[in-house]
């Protein structure tokens, strides 16, 4: 079935790993990354007012620090990137440019151009790969180039550098300890989380992080327009959050975020489908608990909260997909009360293998 709803297309687009899409929508806009889509509380200042243009870019009010060793050694961590505003047709190949993709920016190198149905693109690839790109960034997602790096007081260039046979092997030795870092990192974090099954860890962690029910709070962010493709939020009180659910244009889409001591420590968000597509109703679409309070019944204490207001609302019930494979999210959702109802395959690419999709629900005002 073909999506009629044409402001829903790119939002849709966006989150299908977390809600089913109709079988004709654009494909241009999916997503490959399994990064979360936009959110309110992860989103920096520069991906926030990215609608806005480059008027910041222009103003030279925006700068930023890159993540990661992708770049490596020519963007280092805790550089200093200014950025330049530049159009897709001005990025020259060897240039650095800066775009968005997966609700994330990324500052890669440009390693060649093209044209699809008269839009101009380009292609980007990070130094420390020497094979594969990211895929075609077109026009509406870049930002410009980086212009200049400062580093300790020094600015540089962003040239690629031929570094001699010495440099280039301590540079190695650097990305293998950082990369070794990650990984273990990673190993940390499945042992923690393999351990939080247990009653033990429940009780340790809500002694030692959460000293009394009044460090933990909520609140309450909606976009300002009603649109789902919506970037710009606000925050909401219950009463303005209800009345904006009901009301004559209610909000397409909402977050409810905990804070423990002032500081975030998860969201649920949800997104309204409309009546005239097949999956219509509210979709839970993105979900994140800071890892040291999982499995400490904040999570059932966020979704009541959810659960309260939807009932209020005059809403039915809540659905939410996972993708095959994703089976510690499925066992999560369904310690929250949510129920497998159906299953369905969809191609996100041309030429990939169908994705099973499990389709799970939750009646509102159930059992959590």
């Amino acid at each position: 079935m073909a999506c009629k709803n044409f402001c829903y297309q790119e939002f849709c687009a966006q989150i299908y790993q977390y809600a089913p899409v109709c079988d004709d929508i654009d494909k241009k806009n999916i997503i490959s990354s399994s990064s979360y889509p936009n959110n309110p509380w992860e989103t920096g200042l520069v991906l926030q007012m990215f609608e806005l243009g480059r008027l910041f870019v222009e103003k030279k009010m925006v700068k930023f620090s890159p993540e990661g060793a992708c770049m490596y050694p020519c963007i280092r961590p805790k550089d200093i990137l200014h950025i330049e505003p530049k159009s897709v047709s001005e990025i020259r190949v060897g240039d650095i440019a800066v775009y968005r993709k997966a609700g994330r920016l990324f500052a890669h190198r440009t390693i060649a151009k093209g044209n699809n149905e008269g839009q101009d693109y380009i292609i980007t690839r990070p130094d420390t790969a020497y094979s594969g790109n990211d895929g075609a960034s077109f026009e509406q997602d870049i930002l410009g180039i980086v212009s200049r790096i400062q580093r300790r007081g020094e600015t540089l260039n962003t040239v690629k550098k031929d570094y001699p046979f010495v440099k280039r092997f301590f540079f190695n030795l650097y990305l293998k300890h950082y990369y070794f870092k990650q990984y273990l990192w990673r190993k940390i974090i499945d042992f923690i989380s393999y351990i939080q099954q247990y009653k033990a860890y429940r009780w340790f962690a809500r002694f030692l992080f959460i000293k009394s029910s009044k460090e933990v709070q909520f609140s309450l962010q909606a976009p300002i327009s009603p649109k789902a493709n919506s970037k710009f939020y606000k925050e909401f009180s219950k009463t303005e959050l209800l009345e904006s659910l009901s009301g004559e244009f209610p909000v397409s889409k909402w977050t409810i975020a905990l804070e423990i001591n002032s500081k975030p420590a998860g969201y649920l968000s949800f997104v309204f489908k409309p009546k005239d597509c097949p999956f219509s109703g509210w979709w839970l679409y993105e979900y994140k608990l800071r890892l040291r309070y999982r499995r400490t019944n904040l999570e059932e204490k966020l979704l009541r909260e959810a659960d309260d207001l939807f009932k209020q609302a005059g809403a039915t019930g809540i659905s939410v997909s996972v993708l095959k494979g994703m089976n510690l999210e499925k066992k999560i959702l369904k310690n929250l009360g949510f129920r497998e109802i159906s299953t369905q395959k969809e191609v996100f690419f041309k030429n990939k293998e169908p994705v099973e999709r499990l389709i799970m629900k939750k009646e509102i005002g159930s059992k959590i």
